[in-house]
């Protein structure tokens, strides 16, 4: 059963682009739509190494109660040692600093990468069943369970990312935005439909629903994602360090499967990932945005009402006269 899970998941890796499709120009019409840059101040911080207070905040910060990842080691012994570490009464008595360890081995990986044959970048998926036909593997959530390190490392990097983003990602997207809720968006739905009926006027709500959205993020589209939002290259570098020698394996029934590289998607269980698929995907919403489709104007709101997204969830709005075959050309284009 593992060995299944293992192929069905590494053939999604290999699945290429459709013929006559040139990759390279549909990749520059579509991200020529985003036109945020980050600010300066975001940039400068961002460019900046993780420190050993961003190590000891995300030691913190992780929950407790996690599976460990292939090296066995739970986060709770990890916080356990910041805080021994924290307890020594002069300077002169002799702790070993965990802090001071991670921080340096996290410079390390930005600027030099992951070394090879290292199982940092390593995880193990635990594939979860969510619906519908227990025998299909396509029926599972995979779950991928990484390193404690490899986490506090990510969480760091994720506490940095997450103060630049909000400038960058339209309040449309609610998914993982501090201060956007998903209750929003469900009242939003509520009050368009009511608006509707008490106007008589005709319209659709059409929800779209990405298969393995995370699983199918294309690495150089994120890459030139980031670029086009002009991220500073040392962030940029680190995320890619990240991916460059990562491998999964499927753990079933105690089974464990050989290694498959992670040549695509962003991986769930990662703290880090919730972000960077936004990122991703912001270019359908903005594509969205810029297109000719209607949607709906709101009283005292200067953009119209197109679209609004919960990480790949995304609710997009026609008024009578849009047609659904112009919103399908925008989404087989950004698909």
């Amino acid at each position: 059963m593992a060995k299944i899970a293992k192929n069905y998941h590494e053939n999604l890796q290999k699945q290429g682009t459709p013929e006559g499709i040139n990759l390279e120009n549909e990749t520059r019409d579509v991200l020529r739509h985003l036109n945020k840059k980050m600010a300066e101040q975001d940039k400068i911080e961002l460019a900046q190494q993780i420190c050993k207070q961003d190590v000891r905040q995300a030691i913190r910060d992780l929950p407790k109660g996690k599976s460990p990842g292939i090296d066995s080691l739970t986060h709770e012994l990890w916080l356990l040692l910041l805080e021994k570490s924290e307890q020594r009464v002069t300077d002169n008595d002799e702790v070993f600093d965990i802090a001071t360890a991670l921080t340096t081995v996290f410079n390390d990986i930005e600027t030099h990468g992951v070394e090879e044959d290292t199982d940092f970048s390593k995880g193990w998926m635990c594939p979860l069943y969510k619906k519908n036909d227990r025998t299909d593997i396509s029926n599972y959530r995979p779950i991928t369970v990484l390193n404690s390190d490899y986490k506090i490392f990510t969480r760091a990097l994720t506490s940095k990312l997450s103060k630049a983003v909000p400038d960058l990602i339209h309040r449309d997207q609610a998914g993982f935005m501090k201060g956007r809720k998903i209750e929003d968006q469900t009242e939003l739905i509520k009050m368009i439909i009511s608006r509707c009926e008490a106007q008589e006027e005709n319209g659709a709500i059409v929800c779209l629903d990405q298969e393995k959205a995370y699983d199918k993020i294309n690495h150089a589209f994120l890459w030139e994602s980031m670029e086009k939002f002009d991220f500073p290259n040392e962030f940029t570098s680190t995320v890619k360090h990240l991916y460059q020698n990562a491998e999964t394996v499927v753990i079933l029934n105690g089974e464990i499967s050989e290694p498959y590289k992670v040549i695509r998607g962003v991986r769930q269980g990662d703290p880090l990932s919730c972000l960077l698929f936004n990122l991703a995907i912001e270019s359908l919403a903005q594509m969205l945005r810029d297109s000719d489709l209607e949607g709906f104007q709101i009283k005292d709101e200067r953009e119209r009402l197109i679209a609004t997204l919960f990480a790949d969830d995304t609710t997009v709005y026609l008024s009578q006269n849009d047609n659904f075959p112009s919103l399908q050309i925008i989404l087989d284009k950004w698909c």
